[in-house]
């Protein structure tokens, strides 16, 4: 049985935007106030570097990253103002360098530094952005 289950008409293209070896890590989706969302029971981690306060849960296999502002000038506040709470879409990558460089080739582009993540035991993420894919976030194995 496919994993899609997707009729015999169609077929299961394959993208490899960011090169071998990229896999889906997890959706980031945003809220305001924790304190006040079906997420507040969550375990939240704190990071200084993108002054937010981030937690994850396991929803039927898919790995969902709760975003909650820590101060006014995160980096998320705009999204928040337009009314945004699907957020991102992350993928592991083995060599965040490597990941951009065949990436720019389709089209996105980085919008951040490289900068280690207090989420993810102080390793690398980047944020980039594509016409045809929205925010993605990078995290470097």
């Amino acid at each position: 049985m496919d994993l899609l289950d997707l009729n015999k008409g169609y077929k299961l293209e394959k993208k490899e935007v960011f090169g071998e070896g990229a896999i889906f890590h997890h959706l980031g989706i945003i809220v305001k106030d924790k304190s006040n969302s079906p997420y507040r029971d969550l375990l939240y981690i704190y990071d200084p570097n993108q002054k937010v306060e981030v937690a994850f849960y396991n929803f039927y296999g898919l790995t969902i990253e709760v975003v909650s502002p820590k101060s006014e000038d995160s980096p998320i506040i705009k999204a928040l103002a337009n009314k945004v709470f699907y957020h991102h879409i992350c993928f592991s990558v083995p060599n965040i360098q490597n990941a951009l460089e065949k990436s720019t080739l389709e089209g996105i582009r980085r919008i951040s530094k490289i900068c280690p993540a207090v989420a993810f035991g102080g390793r690398s993420i980047c944020w980039c952005i594509g016409k045809d894919y929205g925010l993605i976030e990078l995290i470097e194995r």
